[in-house]
């Protein structure tokens, strides 16, 4: 933009007028950080499930103990399932930034064995896609891809299935429905229990056992 700056010349009592050029360039715009494609996207802690079936809820934890020493874990709502990362992995080898999606793994996914487990027995594979979360718009989220065949396929891709949206941890919602899971259980063992002593008890009197 050209600007004009009009100074007045007491001596000759004339008007001069000087042209001066500013700089019409803006300040370079500065991505934000938590848009970049780093770990910065991916680690913390997400949950994700169709909130009614306990086996089918999981939470998600990743964490990064330094630039090149990562960790994956799930476990479900009641307990029982528990998959993690046979080892730490390289961020740097998994983190890809194609056509605006910043993802971890996508190429041929990331190894999970069962918890607590020794060597690498690899039952699933996962890769991860970072987007806003909806329940709020500064917070990361993720969908996560699993595969059953070493990467091969993913089933999350299938008509029928999509991938898991693993939203930002709500611990009280977790723990309150944590804490419904265990009541569910307990109320499905009491109600086994009473049907077995039933069973029992008809047998006892003469009557042949059902089912066999």
């Amino acid at each position: 933009m050209t600007l004009f700056i009009i100074e007045f010349d007491q001596k000759i009592g004339e008007l001069t007028v000087i042209q001066s050029q500013k700089p019409t360039s803006s300040p370079s715009h500065t991505p934000s950080k938590s848009k970049e494609c780093t770990m910065a996207r991916f680690e913390g802690t997400y949950e994700y499930g169709d909130g009614g079936d306990c086996r089918k809820n999981f939470l998600v934890d990743i964490k990064c103990t330094s630039e090149t020493q990562c960790v994956y874990q799930e476990r479900s709502l009641d307990g029982k399932a528990h998959w993690e990362t046979c080892e730490s992995f390289d961020p740097r080898n998994y983190l890809e930034n194609a056509g605006g999606r910043c993802s971890l793994g996508a190429q041929n996914g990331i190894a999970l064995r069962e918890n607590g487990t020794s060597g690498c027995v690899v039952k699933y594979h996962f890769y991860a896609i970072a987007k806003d979360a909806s329940r709020d718009a500064s917070a990361n989220a993720l969908d996560i891809h699993f595969s059953s065949d070493g990467g091969a396929t993913w089933y999350t891709e299938e008509p029928g299935d999509a991938p898991r949206d693993a939203q930002p941890h709500d611990a009280i919602g977790w723990a309150r429905r944590v804490q419904a899971c265990e009541n569910k259980e307990e109320v499905g063992r009491q109600s086994n229990e009473e049907e077995g002593k039933r069973g029992k008890a008809k047998t006892g009197k003469g009557e042949k056992g059902q089912g066999r």
